[in-house]
């Protein structure tokens, strides 16, 4: 069984593309960003894992949904880094992420919305990954 979670093998395989390095670097987060973290960055986390492994009798696999949310001051540029995080992982098949099988990924379109705080801008998508440990 995979010592790595389907949040840490997301993780690992969306900074390993070489567009998102150029878009955000290192800025994707788990969760909650860090506090002084620079714009653009991206978060994620999951929304739910009603199979997650040993759960429910579904033995090793899991259909986790997990949202993911990029901040910028420019909205086109928040929508557009958006779009380089989603197209790394939308309809990604059969596909080994660090240690977990991912069988399927299908995206949601992207939303941009202005946040209240100043002129910060947040694009944001869900993906539905299903999965199994490897």
């Amino acid at each position: 069984m995979a010592s790595n979670t389907i949040d840490q093998a997301l993780n690992v395989f969306i900074k390993a593309s070489t567009a998102v390095q150029d878009e955000i670097s290192s800025r994707l987060f788990y969760t909650e960003a860090e506090r002084d973290a620079a714009y653009p960055y991206s978060v994620y986390f999951l929304v739910s894992d009603p199979h997650e492994p040993m759960a429910f009798n579904h033995t090793l696999t899991g259909q986790a949904r997990v949202q993911f949310n990029t901040y910028d001051d420019n909205r086109y540029d928040a929508l557009r880094i958006s779009d380089v995080l989603r197209d790394r992982i939308h309809l990604s098949t059969e596909t080994a992420m660090d240690g977990v099988t991912v069988y399927s990924v299908k995206c949601s379109g992207t939303i941009v919305e202005p946040l209240d705080e100043q002129d910060i801008f947040r694009a944001r998508f869900d993906a539905l990954v299903e999965y199994a440990d490897a």
